[in-house]
């Protein structure tokens, strides 16, 4: 009989979806601690340390089942009632009970949200940078739910999901009228949506 710990769920402050369900036979404060730990050591035991590490401060652990009010007979059922809040919430970083097409449509909805007021717009290397970083904030994250990824992933993720084409186009006296970072007739790759709001 497991009397203690549970299952539990880690989201950030202020969100409401869990990105993490957990479970433990041990005292619930004891594992959130070992989380902590692994976050600020870079620990790669769980592929979420690394792209949560800037949000430390508003990591927030919340008991979803406790074993010291209600006991789980053994190990095998405390799986299968992890299994079943992870089918329920969905977290980002759960893999086993995770729904595929979900990711898909969330990783989707935010590039199109992103590049719905972008069409026309030629690419620096300053702004393919504070695009990827803005992309990041927003939430996005590869296949593997890191955010190591360069802009070329997001040119692929884009073309895949028919949002954008990124085509090569020499700045005109407008363009560079618009940005003054763009040298005129100098070639980069322009945004060319293909869907419409």
């Amino acid at each position: 009989m497991i009397t203690t710990g549970g299952i539990y769920g880690i989201k950030n402050y202020g969100d409401e979806n869990f990105y993490y369900i957990g479970k433990t036979k041990n005292n619930f404060y004891i594992r959130f601690g070992q989380h902590i730990a692994g976050i600020s050591r870079g620990s790669t035991e769980l592929p979420w340390y690394g792209a949560e590490k800037e949000n430390m401060d508003k990591i927030d652990f919340t008991i979803l089942y406790d074993c010291r009010k209600t006991p789980i007979e053994n190990d095998s059922k405390l799986s299968e009632l992890e299994n079943e809040f992870i089918q329920k919430y969905q977290p980002k970083y759960n893999i086993r009970g995770r729904v595929k097409e979900y990711n898909e449509d969330k990783r989707k909805k935010i590039l199109m949200d992103f590049f719905k007021d972008k069409d026309e717009i030629l690419l620096t290397n300053n702004l393919r940078e504070e695009f990827c970083n803005e992309l990041k904030k927003l939430g996005l994250y590869d296949k593997d739910y890191r955010k190591t990824f360069t802009f070329d992933y997001i040119i692929k993720r884009c073309r895949e999901y028919e949002i954008c084409e990124f085509k090569t186009a020499n700045a005109n006296k407008k363009d560079c009228k618009n940005n003054p970072e763009l040298e005129y007739r100098k070639k980069y790759l322009r945004i060319v949506l293909k869907f419409h709001t």
